[in-house]
């Protein structure tokens, strides 16, 4: 294709068609498919700016080197003109006559280029091991060469991970002897716990420990997984979700909040309203002793009719037993993580880094298995059905229409977000995020809307406006130790002013986030859309608990490496280890007089100002853009 002279009418397009539009990002690689391409002076933007130079920098070809033809290259730049960076991952090579210990890839002369990342489509392996990363740049970022001894820190990861997935699964089977409400096991058939007594301190010692060991581990793992350390990957995999399997079995722990879906599950299921009767009537009306917590008590549903619905059919297959459906609850809850974890897997199959990175965020992180699959919260229902949603909107319709009917996908992606929002109403933020990524498609986003609609209407007009006025007496609970509480007490200023506050500051920080997050895959806009609302929302609303971090967990792991990780894995961690052991259990008889003021010193310190470390991090980075990631433009997934 040329370019026609200046002042030189187009010939004419009747009878012409273009086929398909191919680049080969590095030269001798292999070709990326494309749906539409720039036209720069020196061709298709993109095409051939690299080469592969083997250890005298000579250039390496296909007819040389056969394999190069299944290295895919994906086009990697830093905003701003930052330090450039590479790495490459190729696969096996069958040249015998030299070591390719750091494959090196050298821009085109004569070309404006970006730096490049090579990936091939499988984990794939150079002269029997590993490949290596070749760093052009800032040294320590991801991609630098793996140093002398350096699997002693991916083993270290590993072990404090495991480390905590065993603490969390003993303190399950221990429940009994350190965490209220008594729950009444089912005669036979699951959940299973030990009739065995243990010290209730005991246990919430080893918990804060394992949540301790479970931060290290993720924090270790990604230090490692950015440098290119080698990580015992299998091994972590296994032992994430066999600690999954094994706490679907187990009772509820960390969190009542479990046994109040059950609870609401069974109102539903006897013909009353979750949304009118509380636990405490439930309780009282039918004679219950016993699993009935009180925390919540006395409050009605705050969750959408669609988790009215998974609480019905949960406690319709239980029975009477209200541990029974608790394990249905939480067996759905890891189908649903366990997608997630698919999704992430599939996504990154061929990029060693991004899919680690991803299953330390999401799979193999102790703090996230806590509180979604031990506790047992309904978010990661939510988080699942979001995501879905997402990826439909930037893969099917922002990215690349599906079948020339991308109304169609867009429509599915508004169905699966309103599913989201209608299980719990935060997540109307990605049907948001979804109208910014589809904001110049208006034919699209009035089917994204449809979907929406076709969702939240009828499931809202079924249970009637006494749902509507639970979720929005919502917003007053659950102050608790966000760093608002911190400051007020202090200042002597009534809580009261916490929600308008809060709602002053939301919305600049998410328009601030949305015009300074880094790009990312370019190719996803929606999900780059919903991470910086999530954000913005997480770190400033004042219903805060460490379960709410799912919502920017699950769409973090679609978005490239970046300093954000640093935040969200600090803002989890405080939060989930100052909520250690459980809502309920915060009393000196139970705790002891130094376990309380640990605890104390947790939820009214620490917590707090590491939440609002995090959110000055997080402005900071947005106005001085030191993100250090790159911008990623995916322009053809192999």
């Amino acid at each position: 294709m040329s370019r026609p002279d200046a002042g030189t009418p187009p010939a004419s397009s009747a009878g012409i068609r273009l086929a398909s539009i191919h680049i080969y990002p590095m030269k001798a690689g292999r070709a990326v498919d494309l749906e539409e391409s720039v036209v720069e002076p020196c061709g298709l933007a993109g095409d051939r700016r690299w080469l592969l130079v083997d250890e005298d920098g000579r250039f390496v070809s296909q007819r040389e080197e056969p394999s190069l033809a299944r290295v895919v290259v994906t086009l990697l730049y830093f905003p701003g003109g930052r330090s450039p960076h590479c790495r490459m991952s190729l696969p096996a090579l069958t040249r015998r006559d030299s070591v390719w210990s750091e494959p090196t890839a050298l821009p085109l002369p004569g070309r404006q280029t970006r730096p490049a990342l090579a990936r091939t489509e499988a984990g794939s392996t150079m002269n029997g091991s590993r490949t290596t990363a070749a760093q052009l740049g800032r040294a320590g970022h991801a991609g630098a060469t793996p140093t002398e001894g350096s699997g002693a820190l991916g083993w270290s990861a590993t072990a404090a991970i495991i480390a905590a997935l065993l603490i969390m699964i003993a303190a399950g089977l221990l429940r009994r002897s350190w965490m209220p409400p008594v729950l009444p096991m089912p005669a036979s058939g699951p959940p299973w716990e030990l009739a065995v007594h243990v010290s209730a301190r005991a246990v919430i010692a080893a918990l804060w420990a394992g949540g301790l060991l479970g931060a290290a581990g993720v924090v270790a793992g990604l230090v490692a997984a950015r440098r290119g350390m080698p990580l015992p990957v299998r091994t972590l995999m296994i032992a994430a979700l066999t600690g999954v399997a094994v706490l679907v079995v187990l009772p509820p722990v960390g969190s009542t909040d479990a046994l109040d879906y059950a609870v609401y599950g069974h109102i539903a299921a006897l013909g009353h309203s979750p949304y009118v009767m509380t636990p405490r009537q439930y309780g009282i009306v039918y004679h219950l002793r016993y699993g009935v917590p009180a925390d919540w008590a006395g409050d009605p549903s705050y969750y959408g009719p669609l988790a009215t619905v998974e609480q019905l059919a949960a406690a319709k297959l239980a029975g009477a037993s209200l541990a029974r459906t608790v394990f249905w609850l939480k067996l759905w809850n890891a189908i649903a993580f366990a997608a997630v974890a698919l999704a992430a897997d599939r996504m990154f199959r061929a990029d060693r880094a991004s899919r680690l990175r991803a299953h330390l965020l999401w799979t193999v992180n102790p703090l996230m298995i806590w509180s979604l699959i031990a506790a047992g919260h309904l978010d990661v229902l939510a988080a699942a059905v979001g995501v879905a949603g997402l990826l439909i909107a930037d893969r099917r319709v922002a990215g690349r229409p599906a079948g020339g009917r991308p109304w169609l996908a867009a429509a599915a992606a508004g169905l699966c977000v309103g599913a989201a929002a209608d299980i719990k109403v935060d997540y109307l933020l990605f049907v948001l995020a979804i109208g910014w990524a589809l904001h110049r498609r208006p034919g699209q986003l009035l089917a994204a809307a449809c979907g929406t609609a076709a969702v939240l209407l009828p499931s809202y007009a079924a249970v009637g406006i006494t749902a509507v006025s639970a979720l929005a007496g919502r917003a007053s609970v659950g102050l608790g130790y966000a760093f608002y509480g911190f400051f007020f007490h202090r200042l002597g200023i009534s809580l009261h002013y916490v929600v308008p506050l809060a709602a002053c500051l939301t919305v600049p920080l998410a328009c601030l986030a949305l015009a300074r997050l880094p790009a990312g895959f370019q190719d996803r806009p929606a999900v780059r859309a919903a991470l910086a609302l999530s954000v913005a929302w997480l770190l400033l609303w004042p219903h805060q608990f460490a379960w709410y971090s799912v919502m920017i967990i699950c769409v973090l792991v679609f978005y490239p490496a970046s300093r954000l990780d640093w935040i969200a894995v600090a803002w989890l961690s405080a939060i989930t280890i100052a909520d250690m052991p459980g809502l309920g259990i915060v009393k000196k008889g139970t705790l002891g007089r130094v376990q309380a003021d640990i605890q104390y010193q947790n939820l009214d310190h620490l917590a707090p100002l590491v939440m609002l470390g995090a959110l000055t991090a997080f402005v900071i980075l947005c106005i001085n853009q030191r993100w250090d990631a790159p911008a990623l433009s995916r322009v053809g997934d192999p």
